[in-house]
Parts: structure tokens; C-alpha cells; sequence
């Protein structure tokens, strides 16, 4: 590991310590058998990167086992003695990081909710540390990063809805570009309804927030009139979960790039919603379909002139997600034939032929967009779809690839 950081103000870690406990963290496989540890729900921005023996050690920080008990089981499993001073120092670490659910953490967690909710916007997160802070320096460094797409036809009708990639915008590039491009021809929006995913549990299906959106290129405005038509007709508290915005990444790239295609002009009406873990069938559904009629309905009936945008990669496959792959042609050659499959029941606007695929293969490809892509298909009606883009992210030192799609409704 990496030299002991400082030991927390207060607090001493010892081998009568009480039996302590991690919190669920994302354990992303990295180079030389290491793993990085980094928190899921963004109460720490640190990341910690450790050796495959003190993942293990981790694993065992149930909040059930006593440290004579994780000792035991680390030197059966690889024969050394795991000395009560290295524990300390791990835990000092994880500490440090709040990855330990203890007093402290839950102290930092309450004071960093309340901060989130005394704020009226939601300040940009992803952005700033890839482009800096200056809107002309990142409108350069986007110049470059998105290339032009293909030129669309004059005489096609304008866009009504987007499918659109949410992985970081730098290995998206391409696809976002040839993505974006088709709202070129696109006369005036009123309100851009953005259905992005969240990327960790929530206790309901969809996320709402009447925060504005913070971006380096300036602040979309959420439409409050349209969240409060829609929090009217529903049934469940979908703010509940709102802290959930905060760290997402979904709805903020599609802000971003909506700005930077469409100028600052006049600041952008948004209708941010995240979509959560989706049922196939059985408990959940009725919620889910109920937020989706609730949401098409109050669209129809503003009369406003909307765009729907599903920020949503596709198969997520490899190390990275917990499962060894080979990487070679012929896998990628596959993950596209199943990907384009699976597409052509969007293309033809086919919603429960959509989540029945995923459902039918077990979701064994771990189809992140799911949800967002299955709302924008039960909200539009459309003539066409056209498949603008397809890509893969290939990272080879984690044995990992992410796939991703441009499609346009017109």
C-alpha cells in the first residue's frame, strides 16, 4: 500500500478496535493485479488503490468478524501472519477515505446531504477537472475532441427524441459528435427532458430534482412548472432520492454538450430525471409504468415544444464489471452482432421487445441504459429511427469494453 496517511483527528485504531465495517465501494480492477477502491455514492472523492491481498483483507470488513477473526482468515487464505500493526494502518487508510461506515463517516454524510439540499443548483462535478474552468478553452479542446458527423439530409424532418452515449466525453468523442449532429436542423425547443441513469441503487425507479444545472459553459434552468405538473399527478415521492443527482454524470454531459451545440444563446430549460434499477416484472412495475404514463401525459398536455435525450451506454463487459472475458476481434465482433440485435427492437419502437431481449439473455451483458431507453420509447411516437453511431471502448489493461449508440426519432 501506499505510505499511512494521517491518523483522523480523535481517533485511535487498535487490535480491540469494535468490529469494523466498509461500506459498499466499487472495486475496479487496475494494472498489475491491483484494485482501486473509490465510493460509489460520492460522499468521498478519494480513491484508494491497493494490493490484491488488502482487497481481500476488505472483503472481510463485514462488521461481523473481530480482528482476531479477519487475521485467521487472511493467513489461511495466503499463509502469512497478518500483523495487528499492518491492520491499523489499513484501516487508518480506509479511514481516511470514508470507506468505513463509522460515527465519523456518518457525521460527514449528514453534513454533506444537508449542504446538497440548502443549494439551489447542482454544481458541476465531472467537468472542470478534464476541460478547466474556461468557456473558450473548452470550446477548443471540443473542436478537436468532436469531430464533424456525417451531414444530415435538408429535407429530413426534424428530430424529436436522442439516444446519446453518457460514457466521459473524451473515449465517447466520435459518437457523441455524430450524435449531436442531428439537432443541427432542429428548429426551437422549449424544454430538453433528459433521462439520464443512476449508476447506484435507489429506493424508487426515477429520480427528480428542481435543481438548475451548473456547467463550465453556464447554468441550465429547470423547467419548475413542468416537475410541479408531473409531481402533481404523482403518486410516489420520486424526490426522495435527489441527493443521487449530486455525483451523477448522466444528465450533466448531456447539459454540457447541449450548451456547447447549441451556444448560449438563451440558457437552457431542462427537465433532469434519473432512471433507476428497472423490474422486468412483478414488484416495481406498477411504479415504473406509472412514473412513464405520468411523464408522457404532462409532456403532451403542457404544450411545449420538448426533445427527449436517454443519456445510455450499452454492454459493459470484461474484468472491470466482474466477469473475465478473452479480448480479441471475434469478442468484439460478437458484443456488436448482440448489441445490434437488441437494437433493432428501438429502432422499430418495439419498448417490451427491448427490455424482453435483455430479460430473455439474462442481461449478461450488463445493459446499463436499459431504464432511460425504455422511458424515451413509452414517451414519443415516431416515423423513423436511424442508428447514427456505434462504438466500443476498449480498455485492455482492464480486460474490460464498453459499447455505446448514436439513434435519432424523427
Amino acid at each position: 500500500m501506499e505510505e499511512p496517511l494521517p491518523l483522523p483527528p480523535g481517533i485511535v485504531y487498535n487490535s480491540t478496535m469494535e468490529m469494523p465495517r466498509l461500506r459498499p465501494l466499487d472495486a475496479i480492477p487496475v494494472a498489475d493485479g491491483r484494485v482501486a477502491l473509490r465510493d460509489p455514492d460520492g460522499f468521498s472523492e478519494k480513491m484508494l488503490i491497493v494490493s490484491n491481498d488488502v482487497a481481500y483483507l476488505c472483503f472481510l470488513l463485514d462488521g461481523k468478524r473481530t480482528m482476531v477473526d479477519i487475521q485467521a482468515s487472511y493467513t489461511k487464505a495466503f499463509g502469512e501472519i497478518l500483523m495487528s500493526s499492518r491492520v491499523d494502518e489499513i484501516l487508518r487508510q480506509l479511514d481516511d477515505c470514508l470507506f468505513l461506515r463509522n460515527p465519523r463517516f456518518e457525521a460527514e454524510k449528514r453534513r454533506i446531504i444537508e449542504a446538497f439540499n440548502k443549494d439551489t443548483l447542482r454544481r458541476s462535478l465531472h467537468l472542470e477537472g478534464v476541460f478547466g474552468k474556461d468557456p473558450a478553452s473548452i470550446r477548443e479542446q471540443l473542436e478537436a475532441l468532436l469531430p464533424p458527423g456525417p451531414e444530415i439530409p435538408v429535407d429530413r424532418k426534424g428530430p424529436k427524441a436522442l439516444i446519446a452515449p453518457h460514457i466521459d466525453i473524451k473515449r465517447g468523442g466520435t459518437c457523441y459528435s455524430q450524435s449531436y449532429r442531428v439537432l443541427a436542423n432542429l428548429s426551437d425547443v422549449d424544454v430538453w427532458v433528459i433521462l439520464g441513469i443512476s449508476h447506484v441503487e435507489t429506493s424508487r425507479k426515477f429520480v427528480l430534482t428542481g435543481k438548475d444545472f451548473e456547467t463550465p459553459f453556464g447554468t441550465a434552468l429547470t423547467d419548475k412548472d413542468l416537475l410541479e405538473r408531473l409531481k402533481e399527478k404523482l403518486e410516489y415521492d420520486f424526490l426522495s432520492d435527489e441527493f443521487v443527482h449530486k455525483n451523477e454524470h448522466s444528465v450533466e454531459f448531456q447539459v454540457f454538450l447541449l450548451q456547447y451545440m447549441l451556444g448560449n444563446h438563451r440558457p437552457l430549460s431542462i427537465l433532469p430525471i434519473l432512471c433507476s434499477g428497472f423490474p422486468y416484472k412483478g414488484a416495481g412495475v406498477e411504479e415504473r409504468d406509472h412514473f412513464i404514463s405520468s411523464l408522457s401525459s404532462v409532456l403532451k398536455e403542457s404544450g411545449k415544444r420538448y426533445f427527449i435525450i436517454a443519456g445510455a451506454d450499452l454492454s459493459h463487459l470484461g474484468l472491470r464489471f466482474g466477469r473475465q472475458v478473452e479480448l480479441s476481434r471475434e469478442f468484439y465482433s460478437w458484443a456488436e452482432t448482440e448489441d445490434r440485435r437488441m437494437l433493432d427492437h428501438v429502432l422499430s419502437g418495439d419498448a417490451e421487445g427491448f427490455l424482453g431481449f435483455i430479460e430473455a439473455e439474462g442481461d449478461r451483458r450488463n445493459i446499463c441504459g436499459v431504464p432511460a431507453i425504455y422511458t424515451l420509447l413509452r414517451c414519443i411516437e415516431f416515423d423513423q429511427a436511424e442508428l447514427v453511431s456505434y462504438h466500443q471502448a476498449v480498455e485492455e489493461d482492464a480486460q474490460s469494453v464498453v459499447t455505446f449508440a448514436g439513434i435519432a426519432f424523427y
